[in-house]
């Protein structure tokens, strides 16, 4: 079965809710995941919700959920869906641990906001390590403001420190960065990658999209398949051996 993952980055989720819905009624997802949606935690939860989808997020740092995850309602009946907790400090995120009986991956969403000093962004990207170091499928989806890396050079070309943190921790776990096009545009500004998504297992991923910003948002969406009927499985082999033909051979040749 193919399902699909969405995401993009709101700048406030009540101010385009209406947008949303549009979005969500278009496009077929399996799992939304929206960042800066600047939601305080006691607006209450039945005012967003999207029909099909339950929502799940955490009060981020700064006191205001800043990441929202929604999964279809079909996941959910066949999928066991939970929150997992890694301590990304103040790059704020949301992680899920996806499991049926033969297959478990985590899904994440991260939002890095500007001006993030180095030292926090060590903290966070250890955090992300711990989380590649233990589960062999990831997807990562989320803007970690890392304007400067050139995604269509060696992953070796030296940047900012920043960028090559994220960069060493690619390089560490074997993980795969899947953007290759802008995804933000403003007027009277170049348009740069700050979304990123990144994957232990490309083979999985499929068909990305670069889709139209939801309302008048300067992030794209993007899409992409999750092929979650196919995860790799181990093939039995076994010998059987004819030895009633081996003895008719045998006595051929005595």
């Amino acid at each position: 079965m193919t399902s699909s993952i969405a995401y993009t980055n709101m700048a406030s989720l009540i101010a385009k809710y209406d947008n949303l819905i549009t979005f969500v009624r278009n496009v077929q997802a399996s799992f939304l995941l929206v960042s800066e949606t600047w939601l305080d935690p006691d607006v209450p939860d039945a005012l967003l919700l999207l029909d099909g989808f339950i929502s799940l997020d955490n009060i981020a740092s700064v006191g205001e959920v800043v990441v929202s995850v929604y999964v279809a309602d079909h996941i959910l009946s066949k999928y066991s869906v939970s929150i997992i907790n890694y301590n990304t400090e103040n790059i704020e995120s949301l992680f899920l641990q996806v499991t049926d009986k033969i297959l478990t991956f985590v899904l994440g969403c991260i939002y890095g906001p500007p001006l993030l000093s180095i030292e926090r962004r060590q903290i966070a990207f250890s955090a992300l390590s711990k989380l590649a170091s233990n589960n062999s499928t990831v997807f990562i989806f989320g803007d970690f403001d890392l304007p400067d890396i050139n995604w269509s050079l060696e992953i070796s070309h030296k940047y900012s420190v920043p960028s090559q943190l994220l960069l060493d921790l690619l390089l560490s776990h074997h993980l795969i960065q899947l953007v290759d096009q802008p995804t933000r545009s403003r007027a009277g500004q170049q348009p740069s990658t700050l979304v990123l998504i990144l994957t232990s297992d490309d083979d999985l991923l499929a068909n990305l999209e670069y889709l139209d910003p939801v309302g008048n948002a300067d992030h794209v969406v993007l899409k992409v398949n999750i092929q979650i009927g196919t995860f790799r499985r181990k093939r039995a082999v076994s010998t059987v051996t004819d030895y009633k033909s081996i003895n008719e051979d045998l006595k051929k040749l005595g």
